[in-house]
């Protein structure tokens, strides 16, 4: 997050900050699926959820600057369906490759 200090508008940090919560939602998301205990699990999908949250914010602001990026598109696509947007996802398939 330091690097938009010095270029605030550079998408490619905006993309790779998306892309480091993108993997954090994943990581946990891999543990999650080993807990047994109940309550255990619904703390660590809430997790995984806050990092996807904060990852589409970061690939969204990517997108209003790149309406083009393929990799940012499918990454929010693949964010929707996990976080259960299918309104958002229906925009996005229209731009997609």
């Amino acid at each position: 997050k330091e690097a938009l200090t010095v270029a605030p508008d550079e998408t490619e940090i905006h993309e790779h900050i998306g892309t480091c919560y993108y993997n954090i939602g994943v990581e946990i998301e891999k543990k999650a699926r080993a807990i047994t205990h109940n309550r255990a699990f619904t703390r660590e999908k809430e997790k995984s959820a806050k990092a996807f949250e904060t990852a589409v914010t970061w690939f969204e602001k990517v997108l209003e600057k790149d309406p083009d990026n393929q990799y940012v598109i499918t990454k929010l696509y693949q964010l929707y369906r996990v976080l259960d947007r299918s309104d958002k996802m229906d925009n996005l398939e229209g731009m997609m490759n």
